[in-house]
Formats: structure tokens, sequence, C-alpha cells
């Protein structure tokens, strides 16, 4: 039995979103303003951190079997 929750169940979103963030950098970074650019890249790292501490944490929640 695999453990499960919705941090665990995406899991593959965590890289998604710097990824993202660079592909609409490429495109649109010389377009928006600096505070702008900031904010996306720094919030997408902050955002994938986030995901990754809610995955461990509900790692941590299943039974030591189960893991």
């Amino acid at each position: 039995m695999t453990p499960t929750g919705y941090f665990l169940d995406h899991l593959w979103l965590i890289p998604l979103f710097p990824l993202a963030t660079a592909a609409l950098m490429l495109f649109f970074g010389r377009r928006l303003p600096k505070i702008g650019v900031s904010m996306l890249c720094v919030g997408s790292v902050g955002l994938s951190f986030i995901y990754a501490v809610g995955a461990v944490l509900q790692l941590l929640a299943t039974e030591p079997e189960h893991r």
C-alpha cells in the first residue's frame, strides 16, 4: 500500500512551478516590471517549498510500515 494524500499525490507539481515560471519569464520577462518578475520567481520557488514540506509531513504522518 502506498501512502496517499494531497501533497503526495501531487509531487509532480514541485518541479512544475519553477519550470512554468521560467517559461513565462522566457516569453514575457522583459515586458513585466522587475518587481513582478521577482515576485513570480520567488513565489514559484516558495510554492514548491510549501508543497515539498507538505509532502514530507504527510509521509511522516503515515504509519512506518506503509511508507
